[in-house]
């Protein structure tokens, strides 16, 4: 995982600590203290597992995109071999 998405994730979890410390110290009834906790926790949950798919999703096409390029290259390169060997006889030309 690059260095930005490292920094992404940190910030994220930073702000959910944050979020969930400035609940449970903010002056308000513990069910009402649950809930906000609860909510919250399904925002960072749903934000968190966003990014996480967008990054599988992005892995994804870099993993399709490197097959693909993959399959060009043997293609190619078996083409030119064959071109190689059956334009070939193994006799000189002279010109």
């Amino acid at each position: 995982m690059s260095t930005t998405k490292h920094v992404i994730l940190g910030v994220m979890a930073g702000a959910a600590a944050g979020a969930i410390l400035g609940v449970l110290f903010a002056p308000a009834r513990g069910s009402k203290t649950r809930k906000k906790i609860a909510t919250k926790s399904r925002e960072y949950k749903d934000a968190v597992a966003g990014q996480i798919n967008d990054l599988v999703e992005k892995v994804s096409e870099t993993v399709t995109h490197a097959k693909d390029g993959a399959r060009q290259l043997v293609e190619t390169t078996r083409s030119a071999a064959s071109d190689m060997t059956n334009g070939d006889t193994g006799k000189v030309r002279k010109g």
